[in-house]
Order: C-alpha cells, then structure tokens, then sequence
C-alpha cells in the first residue's frame, strides 16, 4: 500500500534518495546560486528545510512523499515559479505567471512503472487546482530517463496538454 503525506517539519527529512541521487540536499530548483557552488550535503539539506519553512501550500507551494511501508519511495516538489528560479530560463520559455510549477516526480527504480508518479501528480491535482482553482504547469523531459519532473506522457495521462513545439522540454499544462 502507498501512502502519500505532505512534507512538513516532522517529515522533511524523510525526502528520499532516488538511485543514488540525494532529493533532500539537491537545491538545484530553490537555490540555483547555492546549488552552483557545490555546497555540502548538510548546508543544502539546512536550504531544503528553509524552503520548506517558507513556502506552504496556502501559496501554492509544498511538497510530497511517496511511502511504501515506512520507507520513502517518491517525491514531488511544486510551487509558484517565484519559489523556484531555476524554473526560468528554459529553452521551451519561462513558467507561467500566477501558476503552479511542479519542479520534481521522482520514484525510486524499483517501483517505477506502478502508478506512484502518477499519484503524486494527482495528488497535486487535487491540492492546487481543484483546492484552489490555479493552474498547474511542468517543463516535462521528452525522452530523457533521468529528468527530474518526469515524461510528458505522465502529465498527459492526468489530463496536461502540451504547449508550444518544443520537443526535448515541452510545456505541459492544466488549466
């Protein structure tokens, strides 16, 4: 059974390792100047829990927590693309204004491919847009196994459509 919770002060450090890569002291999206120099791994987990102290769901903004068990499977991290400047500057555009912008799905490999990003998506779904009437939106990697907001056929699949013409970062929205 998969249990999905909403990252709070009492379960940010939960934020798993996906293959290897350490979720919980990448601030690649929140602090792109931080993320440049290469900060240690405790330094950027302090950054990741700020961020979380900063940015809740009354803005829009917040994460989430795929668990199997008690073990920490998924994550998913969105917010107004204020919160998160590295959602600027993609060759696709630049986010869209007074939206949400889902910057992470990831799921561990071994239970890819049962539905869990999917849940986290509609998890999302349901929190900002149907909660709070605002739109949602991802730059999606088209063919790219390790990309952190995940395939456009994900967001497809729970009703995003895809703007512009961009083949390798399309836009997907829900609006």
């Amino acid at each position: 059974m998969i249990r999905i919770e909403i990252i709070t002060p009492e379960n940010v450090d939960d934020i798993p390792q996906i293959d290897g890569f350490d979720c919980h002291s990448c601030v690649y999206w929140e602090y792109p100047e931080e993320f440049k120099k290469k900060i240690n791994r405790q330094v950027a987990r302090k950054l990741k829990r700020k961020w979380f102290s900063q940015w809740t769901l009354e803005q829009n903004a917040g994460g989430l927590i795929a668990y199997f068990k008690e073990e920490p499977i998924g994550y998913c991290q969105f917010g107004p693309p204020n919160s998160l400047p590295s959602s600027r500057g993609y060759p696709t555009g630049d986010p869209i204004a007074n939206s949400t912008y889902i910057s992470c799905i990831v799921v561990k490999k071994e239970f890819r491919r049962k539905g869990i990003a999917l849940q986290l998506l509609n998890t999302v779904i349901h929190l900002i847009r149907e909660e709070k009437g605002a739109k949602i939106h991802t730059f999606a990697g088209k063919g790219l196994e390790q990309f952190p907001s995940g395939p456009p056929e994900l967001y497809e699949r729970a009703g995003f459509v895809k703007r512009g013409s961009h083949d390798k970062y399309p836009l997907m929205v829900l609006e």
